[in-house]
C-alpha cells in the first residue's frame, strides 16, 4: 500500500527524532574516546597545588600608599606571603621601598626580605639592607626599621656609611625620610640622619 506524501513526511520526521539525538551521542563519544592528550602540558603538578594551598603567595606584588605625614611609599617585593596566625602580617621576599617626602627628598631601600605589619604601619628589612637617600648618603645595614607614619627609619645593627665628606660606621642610625613642608621651603629642613652607638669617621675632603 503506497503511503501518501503527508504520511512519508510525518514518517520521515519521526525518524529524524530518533536519528539525531543517537548521532549527536555518537559524535560526543568519539570525541571523548579518541581526543588526544594536549603534548603541553598546562596543569599544576600535584605537589604544586599541595605547596600552594599550605603557603599562598603573590608574585611581585607591588604597593602604594601616602602616610599621615604626607610621604609617597611604593615598595615591590619578588614574593609576598600572608602569616596564617598573625592577621595583617605578610612576609616578603627581596624588597625594594620608595619614600618620596613633601619637602621633595627621597629615599630609596633594598632588602633581602622583610615583613609588613599593615595594622601598625611598620616594615622591617633583613637580609643585608641597602639605604640610597637624596642627601648623598649611601647606608649599608643588615637590616632596617621603617615607621611609615612616622617617616623614621632605623637600623637594627650597625651601619656602614659612604656620604658626600667621607665614610663612617656606627653602631646605630635613625634617618626622617623628610619634612612635612612643601617643596622648595627653605625654613624647612630635609632629611634628618643621626648615628649613635660609637661612630668612627673617615673624613675625605674634596
Amino acid at each position: 500500500m503506497a503511503l501518501s506524501p503527508e504520511n512519508r513526511y510525518s514518517r520521515f520526521v519521526t525518524w529524524l527524532k530518533i536519528l539525531l539525538p543517537l548521532t549527536a551521542l555518537a559524535l560526543l563519544s568519539t570525541l571523548f574516546l579518541f581526543a588526544k592528550r594536549s603534548t603541553t602540558d598546562n596543569t599544576l603538578p600535584y605537589a604544586e597545588i599541595q605547596q600552594l594551598a599550605r603557603d599562598p603567595q603573590l608574585t611581585q606584588p607591588a604597593f602604594s600608599g601616602v602616610s599621615s605625614r604626607g610621604d609617597l611609599l611604593q615598595l615591590s617585593a619578588q614574593t609576598a606571603r600572608p602569616v596564617a596566625d598573625r592577621p595583617g602580617v605578610t612576609l616578603i621576599d627581596k624588597v625594594r621601598l620608595r619614600i618620596d617626602s613633601p619637602d621633595g627628598s627621597d629615599v630609596e631601600l633594598t632588602g633581602g626580605t622583610g615583613k609588613i605589619d599593615a595594622t601598625a604601619r611598620i616594615v622591617t628589612l633583613a637580609g643585608g639592607t641597602t639605604l640610597a637617600a637624596s642627601s648623598g648618603y649611601k647606608v649599608k645595614t643588615p637590616g632596617l626599621r621603617v615607621d611609615m607614619d612616622a617617616g623614621l627609619l632605623t637600623a637594627t645593627e650597625g651601619v656602614t656609611v659612604s656620604a658626600p665628606f667621607g665614610t663612617l660606621e656606627a653602631g646605630g642610625m635613625t634617618l626622617r625620610a623628610g619634612t612635612q613642608g612643601a617643596a622648595g621651603d627653605g625654613n624647612a629642613p630635609r632629611q634628618q640622619m643621626v648615628f649613635n652607638r660609637g661612630v668612627r669617621l673617615i673624613y675625605q675632603p674634596k
